[in-house]
């Protein structure tokens, strides 16, 4: 373990050999099935979009590198595979797992749901899971130190996860979703599907960096809760407001539906 510096992060560090196991073994997992359900939904529906969501989440990891630095984040790399190393961070091979996983699924099933017909009410249902879901999946690789938020003045933490995170994951995970569909079949009229690999990172990372700008100015700037927490709370007002704005597009009784 290295020594921490005066924000309180730690530089390069190993995960004990067990931690290490599990973190790749169960992420890498979660990425196969993740690629597994793509891959069958591709055949099932004879259409390309689940494997060009795959990809697209997928290549978002990269955004990682600056969003960790902004808002104080981690990962543990010693001994580990690194796939990507820019701005003095480095990313673990599983970092990319974690996104293979997180992004993809959610995004099929939201292109699935906005072709069926989504209502305003099952759009804000879904949040309401989700948002609660994104917090407790990082739980347990938070206390294990898969990666980990450090220094002083992290806002809203339970158990070392500050809370604004999961408003901001949940939001840009969706509306980068909805972005790519939209894109395509109102902007494309269906063609050019291959375009999803490219609208959704840009849209993580534009998204992303918008509601996210008030928390990580703030940390960024002091270490006094006073300062940082009413700015994750501007975060998270900013996360469900853009929610509510991509609902309003996607949805059937949103006033902007497909025709």
């Amino acid at each position: 373990m290295g020594q921490e510096n005066a924000l309180g992060e730690v530089g390069y560090y190993a995960l004990s050999a067990a931690q290490s196991q599990i973190a790749n073994l169960l992420l890498g997992g979660l990425a196969a099935v993740s690629l597994a359900f793509c891959v069958f939904t591709a055949i099932r529906e004879r259409k390309a979009y689940p494997l060009y969501c795959f990809v697209g989440g997928s290549i978002a990891v990269y955004y990682e590198l600056l969003t960790d630095i902004l808002g104080r984040c981690v990962w543990a790399t010693q001994d580990e595979v690194v796939i990507s190393s820019a701005f003095g961070r480095e990313l673990p091979l599983y970092a990319n797992f974690v996104y293979m996983f997180y992004f993809p699924v959610a995004a099929v099933l939201i292109h699935q749901a906005i072709r069926k017909g989504v209502t305003t009410r099952q759009w804000f249902n879904w949040m309401l899971f989700g948002i609660p879901l994104a917090f407790v999946f990082e739980l347990y690789p938070v206390s294990q130190r898969w990666w980990y938020y450090y220094g002083e003045g992290q806002p809203l933490s339970i158990l070392g996860l500050p809370m604004w995170w999961s408003f901001a994951a949940t939001m840009a995970v969706t509306c980068s979703s909805a972005l790519s569909l939209v894109v395509v079949d109102r902007f494309m009229q269906g063609r050019h599907s291959w375009s999803i690999m490219l609208v959704m990172p840009l849209g993580v990372v534009g998204l992303h960096m918008f509601v996210s700008f008030p928390v990580v100015t703030a940390l960024s700037s002091s270490t006094s809760l006073l300062v940082t927490t009413p700015a994750a709370l501007i975060t998270m007002a900013l996360s469900v407001a853009m929610l509510w704005a991509f609902g309003r597009v996607v949805c059937v009784d949103g006033g902007h539906h497909r025709s």
